[in-house]
């Protein structure tokens, strides 16, 4: 179990007296079953009968732990239901509303979350678990300027995680706000120095003009992408022997790569090394993994003939 998830737990929790009821008061042994995470008993228990017997706040807690427990084993259309009919008696209850919003934006379903996130802030202006789902929410609409300032007001509260940061500064890159977005992801690597974050702080330092710190920084991160990254900035940036070496070592590692195969076709074009281009091309048209990148090498080596 999570801490966030332990904690809000905690909260949820009967006082002491309730803690201390008999053994047959069906709540307090969900919830401590939901502890040990023996969510499959806890949906057993916490049926149909056993939520008509509950009232108030003992409702909103079992509906809650029932939520979760439908979700921990699989049952995603059942966590739903529950949440919904939840909110439906506690409209106003921010942790229902926020699991429901959660599950909703997790099962693809953004345009439904959105407004239950909306409805969290209105009752919590400062929710940063809703900030952050509208966050996420935006930069998949590209509403970029909304997404940066949900993600502003979460990382408030949430300033010791490095993947909230690196999504910060993943949005100031498509806003073009390139110094903003480089002491975001700096905020990331100081809190964790991974390789997500490297990447994209090697693409910051490209679009800031800084090629040469970009290839640095793509020398240090173990991210699998970094290595045909590499591979076509060279490219682009005319380096084409250093391109073509660079794709002929990921094509070691994965023969028949598509982007290893372009970015080495172009390098031998402008190396002089036609033959051998049309080569790499005519192998690259026949790549059904790669349809498009297909396509286009076709085209290309009909136009060498």
């Amino acid at each position: 179990m999570s801490a966030a998830l332990a904690a809000l737990i905690a909260l949820l929790a009967p006082c002491q007296g309730a803690i201390l009821a008999p053994l047959k008061d069906p709540l307090s042994i969900s919830m401590s079953l939901f502890e040990k995470g023996e969510h499959q008993q806890v949906i057993s228990i916490l049926g149909p009968e056993s939520l008509q017997k509950l009232r108030g706040d003992e409702l909103r807690r079992a509906y809650f732990v029932l939520g979760n427990s439908y979700e921990k084993t699989g049952r995603i259309d059942k966590a739903l239901g529950i949440y919904q009919l939840g909110t439906n008696l506690f409209p106003r209850d921010i942790n229902l509303l926020s699991e429901l919003a959660r599950l909703l934006q997790h099962a693809g379903l953004e345009e439904q979350a959105a407004p239950i996130y909306q409805k969290v802030l209105d009752i919590h202006p400062n929710n940063a678990s809703a900030h952050l789902g509208l966050a996420e929410i935006d930069h998949s609409l590209g509403l970029l300027e909304r997404s940066a300032g949900h993600y502003e007001k979460a990382l408030e509260q949430l300033s010791a995680d490095p993947r909230r940061w690196r999504a910060y500064a993943e949005v100031l890159l498509e806003m073009r706000e390139y110094k903003t977005a480089e002491l975001a992801v700096q905020k990331a690597l100081q809190r964790s120095y991974d390789p997500q974050s490297l990447l994209v702080l090697a693409f910051i330092q490209r679009a800031s003009g800084k090629l040469s710190a970009a290839l640095a920084t793509l020398a240090v991160t173990t991210d699998p992408q970094a290595d045909r990254v590499r591979a076509l900035w060279l490219l682009e940036a005319g380096e084409h022997q250093k391109a073509l070496a660079a794709s002929e070592e990921l094509l070691k590692a994965s023969p028949g790569n598509a982007l290893a195969l372009w970015v080495r076709a172009r390098a031998r074009l402008r190396l002089g090394q036609a033959e051998a281009a049309a080569k790499d091309l005519q192998s690259l048209s026949q790549n059904t993994a790669a349809p498009f990148a297909a396509k286009v090498a076709a085209e290309f080596a009909r136009r060498l003939r």
